[in-house]
């Protein structure tokens, strides 16, 4: 007996094939009507067990796809929640840069307005005021701008000994611009 569904079918083309033809017909054989007829039925009889294996398979596929769709929603769940937090990351710092900046800019003002005050009282009680440290022609024209007397700092020069002063300075009498204030 045949072993599957193909084999059965093949057994049967194979009659047909060999089959003699019906005289005055071309296109017409005779077969053993029974032989054909215990192929079909044997046909038959093996599709319930072809069609569970496939029904198996097909279930098998489902199964794989389901599973590999799971993964890969997991997958882009994944990413956009990382995606999210990086976003909050960044976010965070901005607004941490933000507010840093503000902060700084506030400081910085309330310096301005702390030294704009100190100036202003020294001037009023008739002492001069020296502001030390200054690094950069910002801090030099703010200080100038609030009337501080005199200003030093790297921005004019490193510290000197008192002997390279005193030559910077007879340097700066005997190189004096007229009207430039630079006279001793």
């Amino acid at each position: 007996m045949a072993s599957g569904v193909e084999e059965l079918l093949d057994m049967l083309f194979e009659m047909i094939d060999e089959a003699r033809n019906a005289p005055l017909a071309s296109d017409k054989c005779v077969i053993e009507r029974d032989r054909a007829l215990d192929l079909i039925d044997d046909i038959r009889s093996q599709f319930p067990m072809e069609l569970t294996e496939a029904r198996k398979m097909m279930a098998r596929r489902a199964e794989m796809e389901a599973e590999a769709k799971r993964k890969a929603d997991a997958i882009v769940r994944s990413a956009e929640e990382r995606a999210k937090q990086m976003l909050a990351a960044d976010s965070i710092a901005l607004q941490a840069r933000q507010r840093a900046n503000e902060l700084m800019r506030q400081a910085e003002e309330r310096s301005r307005d702390m030294i704009r005050g100190l100036i202003q009282l020294f001037k009023s009680l008739g002492i001069k005021v020296v502001a030390e440290g200054i690094e950069n022609e910002q801090q030099k024209k703010a200080l100038k701008d609030m009337r501080c007397d005199m200003i030093q700092g790297y921005f004019y020069s490193r510290p000197v000994t008192v002997s390279e002063f005193e030559k910077f300075r007879k340097w700066t009498e005997q190189n004096a611009i007229p009207g430039s204030g630079n006279q001793g």
